[in-house]
């Protein structure tokens, strides 16, 4: 997931910050986040994908940007933000040093 949806007020200095997705999903939003045009689409659609996904596995559901499997290959994910839908995966070119670290963990000892 590339989640660039940036928050106003206090929290726009933080960017996409971890747990936001806790206020779209919960549609319950701390009392300083200042409210946008784009919160309640962007709720719907994050709800829309976990309820398919956990009803079926699958996250795709009418209504909404197909989300596909992520295939390396293609280096591509899903943006939840402005942007809804399938997108090439941010500085991927960077990654390569953290998939060495875990590939060293992955073999042990």
């Amino acid at each position: 997931i590339n989640a660039e949806y940036m928050g106003q007020g206090v929290f726009a200095p933080l960017g996409a910050f971890h747990s936001e997705e806790l206020m779209f999903l919960s549609q319950r939003f701390w009392t300083s986040w200042v409210h946008a045009p784009d919160d309640a689409r962007i709720s719907a659609a994050i709800l829309g994908y976990w309820v398919s996904f956990v009803k079926t596995g699958n996250p795709n559901t009418s209504g909404l940007p197909d989300w596909p499997a992520y295939v390396g290959e293609n280096d591509e994910c899903q943006q939840l933000g402005k942007t809804i839908g399938t997108v090439h995966v941010p500085r991927s070119d960077r990654f390569a040093v953290f998939q060495k670290k875990l590939d060293e963990q992955l073999k042990g000892p």
